[in-house]
């Protein structure tokens, strides 16, 4: 098709198959051209992004707008055992937060987070808002449900803020 408008509703039936998670993604209804671009990217990445600096550019760059950061040591006696727990996390709020592990080894991230190494493990839901970067630090973070409380606080308050924003159009 030649048409290339982005904003044009078509009504595809997707499913996506990863084989690395044995897993699918499904989906059907209207979409635009730019939304089918967006639900394949985030629908195709694992569920926990590591963070490195070469790849910063294209972790940053995926239009989903809350990140939960996670920083530690990998070789941490905790590590593994909160990894699993992020990637419940991850498949629980699929395509609305995007989970990121950050090394210890990434010093220039742990700075702009005011993060020491002593400070580990840390963190972080990040919101990226009208190009500011909002961030707050998690209490507790191995209490699971403390992490999901917030996480749906934030969602919360996004939904109410683009419903107000569509009733002043």
């Amino acid at each position: 098709e030649n048409n290339n408008n982005n904003n044009e509703n078509i009504y595809p039936n997707i499913f996506l198959f990863k084989r690395a998670e044995r897993t699918g993604v499904a989906h059907s209804g209207v979409m635009t051209r730019l939304e089918i671009q967006q639900f394949i990217l985030s629908s195709t990445l694992p569920s926990i992004l590591t963070y490195s600096e070469k790849n910063s550019q294209n972790i940053f760059s995926i239009a989903i707008d809350i990140h939960l950061i996670y920083f530690n040591d990998p070789n941490s006696n905790e590590h593994k055992d909160f990894i699993l727990k992020l990637e419940e996390i991850s498949k629980e709020y699929f395509r609305e937060v995007l989970c990121i592990f950050v090394p210890s080894s990434e010093t220039s991230l742990l700075e702009e987070f005011g993060v020491n190494q002593n400070d580990l493990p840390k963190l972080f839901i990040a919101e990226f808002r009208e190009s500011s970067l909002f961030k707050n630090s998690i209490d507790n973070i191995f209490d699971i449900n403390n992490i999901k409380t917030s996480l749906s606080n934030i969602l919360s308050k996004k939904q109410i803020d683009m419903e107000e924003k569509i009733k002043k159009r």
